[in-house]
């Protein structure tokens, strides 16, 4: 861990509570699993019985699931984040994949995770339009209105952007899935 690095970031942006900053390696797949295990300790170390918590998806949260040990946990589970997908996997764990993984290797416990399906996107011409079919989304559907209430209620949330690239192109390799979401969604990749 890079203590003094971790706390330059809280002190300069408000919106952290905490940091952990984990050494980095040119191997993506080390450092992506470097990073899930230093965020499973982090999990285990902070995340109290009957807590809420949402977890994103993607490829460095997925290796926090995979380090995280079974046991039983009495923890509400919540997506990040509620996608539609489609036609074939992205190159992407989505957060209900990575919810069913938590609530196996969590006891497998009776109403402790929650998550929806909803219908692919298809491609919108503006953010205002993907805004307005999520709000129909909520209106018509008391399941999905429900966990969306549910993912705003938690005490956590492990999400990650993805590693930081500075060697190569960072859209060839981390963050192609949510580029392409985004994209679908009317939001330009340069914008």
């Amino acid at each position: 861990r890079q203590a003094a690095l971790a706390d330059q970031l809280v002190e300069k942006f408000d919106c952290l509570r905490e940091s952990i900053v984990v050494a980095s390696h040119e191997d993506y797949n080390f450092q992506a699993k470097m990073l899930g295990q230093a965020a499973a300790r982090y999990f285990d170390e902070n995340v109290k019985p009957n807590s809420r918590v949402a977890i994103s998806g993607g490829n460095t949260i997925s290796q926090m699931v995979f380090a995280l040990p079974e046991k039983d946990r009495d923890i509400k589970w919540y997506p990040a984040a509620i996608l539609g997908r489609g036609p074939s996997i992205a190159d992407h764990l989505d957060p209900s994949v990575l919810l069913a993984l938590l609530w196996a290797k969590s006891g497998r416990k009776k109403d402790s995770a929650y998550h929806v399906t909803i219908l692919p996107f298809e491609k919108v011409a503006t953010w205002q339009a993907v805004q307005t079919e999520y709000k129909q989304l909520l209106s018509r559907s008391a399941k999905v209105r429900a966990v969306y209430e549910g993912m705003k209620s938690v005490d956590y949330v492990f999400a990650s952007i993805g590693q930081l690239e500075t060697k190569l192109d960072i859209r060839k390799i981390t963050g192609a899935a949510a580029v392409a979401l985004l994209t679908d969604m009317g939001i330009s990749t340069k914008y």
